[in-house]
């Protein structure tokens, strides 16, 4: 966002503290395309999972205002598209492994400790940089980290390795350890490189001036290292006790059924000025979402979830671990002040859900062509009705004049409001 400002001329012009986060959106619309595109082994679904973040208005009001959240979102979709390519390397090098030792008549045992997995050290990365954001990004390092775990111990299962569980967790879960966590704390920490080296920043010398050096066996701990450690907590104890009132306040239980949107802006022109034909005119941005999109996703997960247990397949796997943790955590803080708008972190993995349940509506190439035709018909169908709703909100996703009457036309739900 800075580097926005500065070449907009300063944070006095908008244009400049927003057009970061809506580049961001929009690389967001091509990574999810690719990523749907590899996870599906589908073009067609991995456009459609493009197609349906692009047009969800959630996720273009969270690419047209200067908050963060959009950005958080980039770099934790990075990450799971990290872990994606992480798990088809892994694979194929395990097995080559595997084969290796059945050419040369010996016992595989606990199997290999792989220590290059260059696309599990870009998710490290990449979370440690979501981190650096906001710290939400850590739900995404563990998660992950005891994903790939689990992934491990499962294809050493199917590699006919004895000591699969074991090695999984003692062998091959200690590297991968060692491969993210330092490289997660060192992203991390170099997005603060600012203010370790200047003067200025907030607590900064916390320790020589309010507060008192650390004693005892802590005493050894250089003071700036004590003064960040201080200004770290006290972003902690703000935000987990941040419980003041707030109108657009939204529960977490809540969110996924999307109750209470949040209102970025709202503007009113009277006398008959406002260019939308009537005496009083209405511009809005409200992050409410594609209803058509975002109860559907909803109603998917949910569905993902029965599926998980019946079929156990990999691709599901991987998604509902996005929602765990890109959602799960918050409900650990239902009574903070927490808003609709921290839902766009994890909106990718609702958009993949339902791409993924598209992809069963479409069926096979195989099927009967009566089948197939009618299929396609349909979920056609689908996304020209997610474009009609797209078309109907896109004033009030983007601070469009209307008249009072078709402002009201919006309020599907009375909590809208």
């Amino acid at each position: 966002m800075a580097l926005g400002e500065a070449a907009a001329g300063g944070a006095q012009n908008s244009f400049g503290w927003r057009i970061s986060v809506a580049v961001c959106g929009i690389l967001a619309v091509l990574l999810i395309a690719m990523i749907g595109t590899k996870l599906f082994k589908s073009t067609l679904l991995g456009t459609i999972a493009g197609f349906l973040m692009a047009i969800d208005g959630h996720a273009i009001v969270m690419s047209r205002v200067g908050i963060l959240d959009g950005i958080l979102m980039l770099f934790l979709l990075l990450g799971f598209g990290a872990i994606l390519l992480d798990r088809e390397w892994h694979l194929k090098r395990l097995a080559a492994w595997v084969a290796q030792r059945e050419k040369d008549g010996s016992e595989p045992a606990w199997g290999p400790a792989m220590w290059w997995r260059p696309w599990l050290m870009v998710a490290a990365v990449a979370f440690g940089l979501a981190s650096a954001v906001k710290w939400s990004g850590l739900y995404f390092l563990v998660a992950f980290v005891l994903y790939t775990v689990l992934v491990d111990a499962l294809a050493r299962r199917r590699a006919g390795l004895p000591f699969w569980i074991s090695a999984a967790v003692l062998k091959q879960g200690l590297v991968t350890v060692v491969l993210t966590v330092p490289l997660y704390l060192a992203s991390y920490l170099v997005t603060w490189v600012g203010w370790f080296t200047t003067n200025g920043g907030y607590y900064r010398h916390w320790a020589e001036t309010d507060g008192k050096p650390w004693t005892g066996a802590l005493a050894w701990v250089p003071l700036v290292w004590q003064n960040f450690w201080h200004f770290e907590v006290s972003v902690y104890n703000f935000n987990v006790n941040e419980h003041d009132p707030h109108p657009y306040a939204a529960n977490p239980l809540t969110w996924l059924f999307m109750i209470r949107p949040t209102q970025m802006y709202v503007g009113t022109t009277t006398g008959g000025t406002g260019g939308c034909g009537d005496q009083t005119c209405y511009s809005n941005i409200t992050s409410v979402g594609n209803a058509a999109i975002w109860w559907a996703a909803t109603a998917a997960i949910f569905y993902l979830v029965y599926r998980l247990i019946r079929k156990r397949e990999w691709q599901v796997g991987l998604i509902l671990m996005g929602m765990v943790a890109g959602y799960l955590p918050w409900l650990l803080y239902i009574n903070r002040t927490i808003f609709q708008f921290y839902t766009i972190a994890f909106e990718p993995y609702m958009i993949l859900g339902l791409t993924f349940v598209i992809g069963l509506a479409l069926g096979r190439r195989t099927d009967k062509r009566r089948k197939r035709t009618r299929a396609l018909w349909i979920v056609a169908a689908y996304l020209v009705l997610a474009s009609l709703v797209t078309v109907f909100f896109y004033p009030v996703w983007t601070a469009q004049p209307i008249p009072g009457w078709l402002l009201t036309l919006h309020y599907w739900l009375p909590s809208w409001r």
